[in-house]
């Protein structure tokens, strides 16, 4: 009898793993136009010494989905700041049917890397579908391109 019972459980987890694995559907915004929430982004971007990046270019970069899975179909790099003497920057934008939001740090010129900072999952949750942090705080540290060794 506790093997049949067994058997049982065994067989409605694995229903219960098999619709919990593939049945939910993946949350997908959808705005009309009208109902579009407004973020605020602020940050700091600092080098590896702590120090501010003056000058430094931010873009928001937005992916759009393909009917085929794990394609990017199309891609939006939109510049929305350049940070102060102290290397803050801030900009508000609004939430659209992109699936994936990044921040781009590109301060080249001052002699940085580059850098991609996904910030999809600081203000929406897929599980819950309900949007969250705001503002949304995503501070960069960035590396010399050239890093001098002194003997």
């Amino acid at each position: 009898m506790i093997k049949n019972h067994f058997l049982e459980y065994c067989l409605l987890f694995v229903v219960l793993l098999t619709f919990g694995c593939s049945g939910f559907p993946r949350y997908q915004r959808v705005t009309d136009g009208h109902d579009r929430k407004q973020y605020q982004v602020a940050g700091r971007v600092l080098n590896n010494f702590q120090q501010p990046v003056v000058g430094c270019q931010v873009y928001l970069t937005k992916h759009w989905p393909s009917p085929k899975e794990g394609i990017i179909s199309k891609k939006q790099h939109v510049p929305v700041a350049i940070t102060d003497s102290a290397g803050n920057y801030s900009f508000i934008f609004e939430l659209d049917d992109a699936s994936n939001f990044y921040l781009y740090f590109d301060a080249k010129v001052q002699g940085y890397k580059t850098r991609y900072i996904d910030i999809t999952r600081l203000f929406t949750s897929e599980l819950f579908q309900y949007t969250g942090n705001n503002p949304v705080i995503a501070n960069a540290i960035l590396i010399p391109d050239k890093i001098e060794v002194k003997y």
